[in-house]
């Protein structure tokens, strides 16, 4: 519907974007079911990573929990579902790994539970990870349970899924010559700029 705006602002435009930009993305989610749930995502252009779909649907996500829109809101608030059921997706692109001392001598696994989380796939997941850590933690309810994702996810609280997400990126992080201490693409591969902020 059209309103009619009488004090245009910087701020009210603002605003109207931002509105503009989440109806956009309420109406271009893609639905499906993951676990048995109702679940959606978004598109994404690299259609073989696994870590553009995790980026992409976390990013919308983050859009919609920024701007107050939450997956235990308001159920009569249309961009809660919305919300919900893209958790639910984020969840699934999530993979549990074993980790332990590095290659340099550390043991980051803080928690001593040996697992480490990641977005699933063999690329670019050094760069999702921390997408998908930010929509998590908007989300404001460390200890909801995941009801979504694989072995060492689901039934998993938001809080000791991202300790473990943590504690991978420290695992993965770049441990041989003078720039060690970054990240790139994978873990413990030469670093960059590109990847190495993202987590």
């Amino acid at each position: 519907y059209y309103v009619a705006i009488r004090n245009k602002t910087i701020d009210v435009e603002v605003n109207v974007a931002i509105d503009e930009g989440l109806w956009w993305l309420h109406k271009t989610r893609i639905d499906s079911t993951c676990n048995g749930l109702p679940c959606s995502n978004w598109s994404y252009s690299y259609t073989t990573y696994t870590a553009g779909y995790a980026a992409c649907a976390a990013s919308a996500i983050n859009a919609f929990e920024a701007n107050g829109h939450l997956e235990n809101g308001d159920p009569s608030n249309p961009y809660q579902e919305t919300v919900q059921r893209g958790l639910r997706y984020l969840f699934t692109t999530l993979l549990s790994e074993t980790i332990g001392t590095t290659p340099a001598g550390n043991n980051p696994d803080s928690n001593g539970n040996g697992i480490g989380v990641r977005v699933s796939g063999n690329n670019y997941y050094a760069y999702a990870g921390g997408s998908v850590m930010d929509a998590i933690i908007t989300s404001g309810t460390p200890g909801a349970t995941a009801t979504t994702g694989g072995a060492n996810i689901i039934g998993r609280t938001y809080s000791e899924i991202l300790q473990d997400m943590i504690d991978s990126y420290a695992w993965g992080q770049y441990d041989y010559s003078s720039n060690r201490g970054g990240w790139r693409y994978v873990w413990n591969q030469a670093p960059d700029n590109s990847a190495a902020q993202w987590g």
